[in-house]
């Protein structure tokens, strides 16, 4: 389930984010790092709880200020240090750390691997003629939530919220005089009815409901080209941004399906202003909490809720689509069976939990 959400979250900050942020377009701000100037924060008016996307909302008020982003995908911080290093010091400690030191006033010298040390700040232990620049690469670890269930509050927070922002700001949007129509355009279009709204709903009602459907209506037909060449450049291109996992293709496509399910629920939710719209669960993120329970000793027979693990919207999503896959072997002619077996498998595997961790109570 991991290598699924590397997929989903390479796309958003690699085209997303790196794409907003080289043409100067809006994108979204992640609330897991970033650096705001305070007049920016004045200005939008503040942090409003009134969405779960507080993170969002803030970006988009600020967006309509006249406000840029800049997104860094790999953040290195330069410093100078009074000190040359011989290159017996160099070649001793090269392959030790990850600072790379930059001799500038020798523009052929390659950068090398060093070890910083305290001992280099020791200006009574070394005499050095010459500054030498240094960088260092910044790279924070983030844990995806490992359980099924964390995965779908996360991803019903994600699909309710941005909706449910889009029906608060859609006419502050249209009637805001200090951007232009052409970024209005985008931040409607593009930012929210395509990839917040569109997107969850189209690939759901069509791959899980329509195009099974039409097995039941045969007078209905979908031209190949709607069915499987445009979604299948649009899926490649998706996932070009995690070439590492291009084999885990098809597994991704069966698993975006399954939570399309949940997303579109949720995007209805956040447009309606239904019940759980202002739901705030906490995503579950395991850590080391597993290792320190195999430590210890496991209960004989660890118990848990049905509801914990069975999945009542998945498994019926699955028997609709195995009873069309079924309906479609008997009288079909266009050979869906192939998919519709599969895609249901992938709702029953879902739907009985057997994705991700599963933690019992106990």
């Amino acid at each position: 389930m991991t290598r699924m959400q590397e997929m989903s979250l390479d796309y958003h900050f690699t085209v997303e984010q790196e794409v907003g942020s080289s043409t100067y377009a809006f994108f979204g701000f992640n609330g897991t790092a970033g650096v705001w100037r305070i007049a920016a924060l004045n200005e939008a008016g503040g942090w409003k709880d009134r969405t779960t996307v507080e993170d969002m909302d803030l970006a988009v008020r600020a967006s309509l200020k006249g406000w840029k982003f800049l997104y860094l995908g790999s953040l290195k911080v330069f410093y100078f240090l009074s000190l040359s290093l011989s290159p017996e010091f160099v070649l001793g400690f090269r392959n030790a750390f990850r600072h790379t030191f930059i001799d500038p006033c020798s523009p052929k010298s390659k950068p090398c691997q060093i070890f910083a040390m305290t001992l280099l700040w020791n200006h009574r232990l070394f005499s050095f003629p010459q500054n030498v620049l240094a960088s260092i690469t910044i790279r924070v670890k983030n844990e995806l939530p490992s359980t099924f269930k964390a995965y779908r509050y996360q991803q019903h927070r994600w699909s309710c919220g941005p909706a449910n922002l889009f029906r608060k700001m859609v006419m502050e949007i249209v009637t805001n005089k200090r951007v232009t129509t052409w970024k209005k355009a985008h931040v409607i279009y593009s930012f929210f009815l395509v990839r917040k709204i569109v997107a969850h709903i189209v690939t759901f009602v069509f791959y899980c409901v329509v195009l099974p459907a039409t097995v039941l209506v045969p007078e209905v037909e979908v031209p190949k080209w709607a069915a499987v060449y445009i979604p299948s450049v649009i899926t490649i291109l998706n996932a070009i941004g995690t070439p590492r996992s291009l084999h885990l293709l098809v597994f991704w496509i069966l698993f975006e399906n399954v939570m399309s399910l949940h997303r579109t629920k949720a995007t209805f939710i956040g447009l309606l202003e239904a019940g759980r719209v202002n739901e705030w669960v906490v995503t579950e993120k395991l850590g080391d909490a597993l290792k320190a329970k195999a430590g210890a000793k496991a209960p004989k027979r660890p118990r848990f809720k049905i509801g914990e693990r069975i999945h009542l919207l998945e498994l019926g999503t699955g028997l609709y689509l195995f009873f069309c896959g079924c309906y479609d072997v008997a009288f079909g002619k266009n050979h869906y069976f192939i998919y519709l077996f599969v895609q249901a498998i992938a709702f029953f595997i879902a739907g009985f939990g057997y994705i991700g961790t599963f933690v019992p109570n106990s």
